[in-house]
């Protein structure tokens, strides 16, 4: 896996950078397992899907959406000059279209659809009431 491309850089707070990665294949978990040799954290969920936290040595922090392309990279402002080597040093490790053969990815993955398709018939089946319901008002 390579970085496709640089997406932003900006100052977060005083000598400390965020920059975007846009990978060329997404960071599933048995890619992020490779990342972060299985020390990496998971904090909390966006979109239903989990978020994940590596912290690496010299403040170098490595973040991002699991099954996503984009990752967040977040560094000391002395870092700078070897932060894109370093993590693609780190990318050259997983190899490119690894398929995901897990069982919990697989079970993970059905459930969030199912849970999709769910959302969008209940906001479907409200916004049909609603229609109704206002034109009974009227």
């Amino acid at each position: 896996m390579i970085i496709h491309k640089t997406l932003r850089t900006q100052l977060i707070r005083i000598e400390y950078f965020r920059t975007d990665y846009q990978l060329s294949g997404k960071i599933t978990l048995e890619n992020l397992n490779i990342l972060s040799q299985g020390t990496h954290i998971i904090t909390g969920y966006q979109y239903m899907t989990p978020v994940y936290l590596i912290e690496k040595p010299d403040d170098i922090q490595i973040s991002g959406i699991l099954d996503s392309d984009v990752i967040w990279v977040t560094y000391p402002e002395k870092n700078a000059h070897y932060v894109e080597d370093y993590l693609s040093a780190l990318l050259m490790l997983i190899p490119e279209n690894q398929p995901s053969n897990s069982i919990i990815i697989t079970f993970y993955r059905d459930i969030k659809n199912y849970l999709k398709i769910k959302l969008r018939r209940n906001m479907k089946s409200k916004q049909e009431f609603n229609e109704i319901g206002d034109l009974f008002i009227d």
